[in-house]
């Protein structure tokens, strides 16, 4: 696998009723230390908050993302980059 170039990283906060709010986004030109985060690849979350950060930034989702997550302190740290 081809190693990414930038890194999409953002955070989540949970609101009530199943609702959330992706805020922060920002690129990463290094890689980041990812040891322990789960990966939420393909899920119809992380999905959702790659799409919402990539649109806060500007951008639309093309092809296809890693992504993984990280809970610290009741603020999940999202991870992503783009495979395809």
């Amino acid at each position: 696998m081809q190693t990414p170039k930038r890194w999409l990283a953002w955070e989540q906060i949970d609101l009530p009723c199943g609702a959330f709010r992706v805020q922060n986004p920002r690129w990463l030109m290094i890689a980041p230390n990812i040891d322990g985060w789960l990966d939420w690849t393909g899920t119809a979350q992380i999905n959702e908050e790659i799409r919402v950060a990539l649109n806060m930034l500007g951008e639309t989702v093309q092809g296809k993302w890693l992504g993984f997550g990280n809970t610290v302190n009741g603020i999940c740290h999202g991870i992503a980059w783009q495979i395809v």
